[in-house]
């Protein structure tokens, strides 16, 4: 069983929330033109050609999209990386920010000095 398989909480990426969006897309724009075709609308002919654009245009957009999408957080993560900044999961439990708590409290080898 893979790790993928033993959570039971799955992460949703952004890949699949655009891949789901676009169908959700196609899917409307094929039903309106199916309720178009129906109701012989005046519109018909060029929905349909809305609708044959928007079957080759919409996963390709999504694609790019993605793709660049992709590269950019490549690029940040090289760039951190190569900074020294970037977190890797083992570390990402043990929090990097400076303790300030010594700041808040007075220390007590000031105040016997003092008496």
């Amino acid at each position: 069983m893979t790790d993928q398989n033993k959570n039971s909480g799955h992460n949703i990426t952004l890949r699949q929330i655009l891949a789901i969006a676009g169908i959700v897309i196609l899917v409307l724009l094929y039903a309106a033109l199916l309720f178009s075709a129906i109701f012989d609308r005046s519109e018909t002919f060029d929905l349909f050609f809305i609708c044959l654009f928007a079957t080759m245009a919409v996963p390709l957009l999504l694609w790019i999209y993605i793709r660049l999408f992709d590269n950019v957080r490549r690029r940040r993560d090289e760039a951190q990386a190569a900074n020294g900044q970037l977190q890797t999961p083992d570390d990402s439990s043990q929090s990097e920010a400076p303790d300030h708590s010594s700041q808040l409290l007075p220390s007590d080898d000031n105040d016997s000095a003092k008496q």
